[in-house]
């Protein structure tokens, strides 16, 4: 039955394919954002630990696992064979649920052994989910629909978890298991629909080239072949994750500090992250439409730089007063997450096309996550330990400090964008360098 069902969905022209796609692809990643992300919906205020406030000794925690989940999948998930991603997913996201029952039951302050094991699992899961979609000639356009699910989920799952909280009464602890609830049986229909897609057709490889698991010998000559361009997209990748994710974890603390009472804040990030998502992939998806990978890859450096220039543009039409605060959150996120999203789905993805490697995203991708998310735990620490809020600020270190690291950030961007354009630019060129699919 599912291989009829793959069949007719792989004829050419069915518009059913890219549907089933990426809905299956969005609601799957976003069910697994409510066994990760519900706790960010918190503030645990009154708590610390060892002198650190204790939401960020949670964050660190769960981050932690996830970083090292991010470093094992650059192995499993560069291996892992099409057959096992389905079971693999749900064990994973199995595991997670368990830890955040164990995470309900200890409370403060053992939860945070919890959350690290909550992590644990979670980090591959973005890697198995998009190796459904990778080397399709649509996969610009099916991974801006799995791209949605982490821009708009983040707000939705949030939502759910405050109106846990506040309608319900349900307690800060117990809160992320029970979120983990609402969204356990979505989950298993979810991944379902995605072990009903078929693999990339004929047409599909010619133009993306084969997606093949890639061994320990060939990730290394992988790495030796573009050594250089790796570790400065990998650069690139470390400050959108650290921004990112400071954003996403302490979102409420930021809106707070921007005036917002606290019973309105659930509503106003998730339609702040709706008008987000949908406008960043549905302007991405239009990348389906360059069918040269040289020339996509290129209009994605380009777009880094942009988004960034775009990041500063955005500081001064808030503080000049020409936009609210709450369209300065929009604004902020709409930029950062045109940069993030294009990179997990165009960057990566036609590097690969363009190198003319039989490999798979899974390596790359796990290569920047991992180094991404140790960037993040650096971040948080010196934000902990070290930072102090200037003079003059408003009493908020969590705004204040965004405030400061968007400058850099961007800063940071352009200098890692322009430095790995010098080096393709060079690569390219050389007379040795083949790349499979250049023209088409």
């Amino acid at each position: 039955m599912t291989k009829r069902i793959q069949n007719w969905l792989n004829t050419d022209g069915s518009w059913l394919f890219p549907i089933l796609a990426m809905v299956a692809a969005f609601s799957s990643y976003l069910c697994m954002y409510a066994f990760r992300k519900p706790f960010t919906a918190a503030t645990y205020e009154s708590l610390e630990l060892w002198g650190i406030s204790y939401k960020v000794v949670l964050v660190i925690s769960q981050v932690f696992g996830y970083m090292l989940s991010k470093f094992i999948g650059i192995k499993v998930v560069s291996e892992m064979k099409p057959e096992r991603r389905v079971g693999t997913i749900l064990l994973l996201i199995g595991v997670a649920w368990l830890a955040l029952l164990g995470v309900a039951l200890v409370g403060y302050p053992y939860a945070l052994i919890f959350f690290f094991f909550n992590g644990l699992p979670l980090g591959m899961i973005w890697g198995l989910v998009f190796s459904f979609l990778e080397g399709r000639r649509l996969t610009e356009l099916l991974g801006a629909g799995l791209a949605a699910s982490f821009i708009v989920g983040s707000g939705w799952v949030k939502g759910v978890s405050r109106y846990l909280m506040f309608e319900w009464g349900v307690s800060e602890f117990w809160m992320p298991f029970m979120t983990g609830a609402v969204f356990a049986l979505p989950l298993l229909v979810s991944v379902w629909l995605l072990s009903l897609l078929p693999p990339p057709n004929e047409a599909d490889i010619a133009q993306r080239t084969v997606r093949e698991p890639m061994s320990g010998k060939e990730r290394m000559a992988f790495f030796k072949a573009y050594g250089p361009g790796i570790v400065m997209i990998i650069a690139i990748f470390v400050i959108l994750t650290a921004y990112r994710d400071f954003r996403d974890k302490f979102e409420v603390e930021i809106w707070e500090g921007l005036g917002y009472a606290k019973d309105e804040i659930g509503a106003q990030l998730a339609s702040a992250n709706t008008i987000i998502g949908f406008t960043v992939t549905g302007l991405l998806a239009f990348f389906i439409l360059v069918k040269n990978n040289y020339l996509a890859f290129w209009g994605n450096m380009g777009l880094l730089i942009v988004n960034s220039l775009m990041l500063f543009a955005s500081m001064f039409l808030f503080f000049n007063g020409y936009i609210d605060a709450y369209w300065w959150m929009i604004s902020i996120g709409f930029w950062m997450y045109m940069s993030y999203v294009s990179y997990h789905n165009v960057l990566l993805e036609r590097f690969i096309s363009v190198s003319g490697v039989k490999g798979n995203y899974g390596f790359l991708m796990y290569l920047a996550d991992s180094s991404g998310y140790l960037g993040s735990i650096i971040l948080l620490l010196y934000k902990e330990i070290w930072y102090k809020e200037p003079e003059g600020g408003n009493g908020s270190s969590w705004l204040e400090f965004f405030y400061s690291f968007t400058y850099i950030a961007g800063a940071l961007m352009i200098l890692f964008t322009l430095i790995s354009i010098i080096y393709f630019i060079r690569r390219f060129r050389q007379k040795e360098h083949n790349p499979i699919q250049a023209t088409t």
